[in-house]
């Protein structure tokens, strides 16, 4: 539904019931799915071209964190989330975090593959099954 345009502010009711919980739910999934996953990619891609100063984990963290300008809610959940994807879709192990760094992990080429696969399908059905969460929850209340 499109909200009309109107002079009026909404009432304070209207925000509480409609307008709070439609940003709830856009943070945490940001926060669940978009987060780790861009914040992986940032670690992994400047390690993988040599472009990461020595900073401490938290230090990226942020760094990479900035531009959804978004504070992360549960930065000990994200974390490992981040820890989990740079080791499976990145072959990255985290060695020590202060100063970060990392030491590449070796899989044989089928495991590569198949972890990947996995990894895409498991996020496609992780957000399918979220958004349509949300749909329900929306239709019920």
């Amino acid at each position: 539904m499109l909200r009309k345009s109107t002079d009026e502010d909404i009432s304070d009711e209207e925000c509480e019931r409609i307008i709070n919980p439609f940003y709830d739910s856009y943070h945490t999934f940001i926060e669940e799915y978009v987060m780790p996953e861009v914040i992986a990619y940032y670690l992994a891609n400047s390690f993988y071209r040599n472009a990461m100063w020595e900073a401490t984990f938290l230090q990226h963290f942020n760094s990479a964190s900035d531009m959804f300008n978004l504070i992360s809610e549960n930065y000990e959940k994200t974390k490992a989330e981040v820890i989990k994807l740079l080791r499976l879709k990145y072959a990255l192990e985290i060695i020590n975090e202060d100063p970060l760094d990392f030491k590449r992990i070796e899989y044989p080429m089928w495991c590569s593959f198949f972890i990947s696969f996995s990894m895409s399908l498991l996020y496609t059905l992780i957000s399918i099954l979220y958004l349509l969460s949300d749909k329900f929850r929306t239709l019920s209340s």
